[in-house]
């Protein structure tokens, strides 16, 4: 992200992990949002490419965008593809216990759950000031958690005084930066950290050129509108239907390398 949030560059790299406790063999079927249109076909038998997801706009991470695009996508070898292309939905008989059933990736409205936007202001030759807002993007019922931002610091720093509003804040000089901790961050809200950079005295006249500020996190929604609608399980050999089956989704999302420019 640019100093005054725009999203410069963004991609999510996904996976759908699934695990199965299941007797028999089982057909399971497998929604996506409300509905999948096929825009192109990859050349392997378990790769697309290409997808439009539609429908939905009830993520709790989102601000109700109707249409997902999902430029590639690869399924687990338990996939049947041919009912994937023409029912547009992901049918599969489950392999026991912990399996990755589809990976995918998106460029497009990406809903980016924090805002880091930076102020830096070099009061003098042995003196830097910098303020880091945090704002929070996501709905408000829900909690970002494990937040860590990294703010660079120059090599001839000899000390650093800091105020955070919340959470833990420390100058870490063998890392030359600023490590701000947050447990917990419910969506919607904003904090911010101020930092007064003392430095040494140097010859040199080239001017610090600013690392990026990267952050850490973990989100309970997925940031590119993937949502799962339904898991319906088919087993007509031990008299066992949809009903009986207990199921649970969780979404997960976490920062990958998540940068803001000072």
């Amino acid at each position: 992200m640019s100093p005054q949030g725009q999203t410069l560059s963004a991609h999510v790299a996904g996976k759908v992990v699934m695990k199965s406790y299941l007797s028999g063999m089982p057909e399971c079927k497998f929604g996506i949002n409300d509905k999948i249109v096929m825009e192109a076909k990859g050349g392997s038998s378990t790769k697309s490419s290409g997808l439009t997801v539609a429908g939905g706009g009830d993520d709790p991470g989102r601000s109700g965008k109707p249409v997902v695009v999902i430029d590639d996508c690869q399924f687990h070898q338990c996939v049947k593809l041919s009912k994937f292309e023409t029912e547009h939905s992901i049918s599969f008989i489950p392999p026991d216990g912990e399996f990755e059933l589809m990976r995918y990736r998106t460029t497009k409205d990406i809903a980016l759950p924090f805002r880091v936007i930076p102020l830096v202001r070099e009061a003098t030759r042995t003196k830097m000031e910098v303020k880091v807002v945090l704002k929070s993007q996501f709905k408000a019922s829900l909690l970002g958690q494990k937040i860590e931002v990294r703010i660079p610091t120059p090599l001839n720093t000899s000390g650093v005084q800091l105020i955070c509003l919340k959470g833990k804040a420390k100058y870490k000089a063998s890392e030359n930066a600023i490590v701000w901790k947050i447990k917990r961050m419910a969506g919607m809200k904003e904090t911010q950290l101020s930092a007064e950079i003392e430095l040494l005295e140097t010859d040199t006249k080239k001017k610090w050129t600013r690392p990026p500020i990267s952050m850490n996190f973990e989100v309970p929604f997925g940031p590119s509108g993937f949502k799962v609608r339904y898991l319906k399980v088919f087993e007509p050999k031990l008299n066992y239907s949809d009903h009986d089956v207990i199921k649970w989704v969780r979404y997960i999302g976490r920062s990958g390398l998540y940068e803001t420019r000072c």
